[in-house]
């Protein structure tokens, strides 16, 4: 998305070489889900994007937008949620019973029902969550 800000002041213009350029200053908008993984430090913003693109490897078209505050990611049946914390990403909703539950253990919330967490201080499972999107998205 391009936004386009037109300065009638040269006083006005952040940078005076943009000013005799044009008279239009383009800005590049971040989407709201770039936006939000924005706001966080590493190594929490690398793994945030990480995960948002092994979305898009999966599902080049897939539906992003912010919903309950948090990145989500739908197709025409399930959504699928995930979410910056202090210490780790949350994933949501991952229902118990499904053929990768031994290898989802691990990551299980233990106070949360269908959440898997994934702390910072440890590599994403990425071929695991793979599994996971692929399982839920295509359907």
């Amino acid at each position: 998305m391009i936004a386009f800000i037109s300065f009638l002041n040269r006083e006005d213009c952040p940078n005076s070489e943009l000013f005799v350029i044009g008279i239009v200053y383009i800005v590049k908008m971040m989407n709201p889900v770039e936006l939000y993984i924005s706001k966080f430090d590493e190594p929490a913003k690398g793994m945030l994007n990480e995960l948002r693109n092994i979305f898009f490897e999966l599902f080049p078209d897939i539906e992003e937008r912010i919903s309950y505050n948090m990145p989500s990611y739908r197709n025409e049946k399930y959504t699928l949620y995930f979410a910056g914390y202090k210490n780790h990403i949350g994933f949501y909703p991952i229902g118990r019973g499904t053929k990768l539950e031994g290898e989802l253990g691990p990551y299980r919330a233990k106070n949360a029902k269908d959440t898997l967490h994934f702390p910072y201080e440890n590599p994403l499972p990425k071929e695991l969550i793979k599994k996971v999107i692929t399982i839920y998205l295509a359907k």
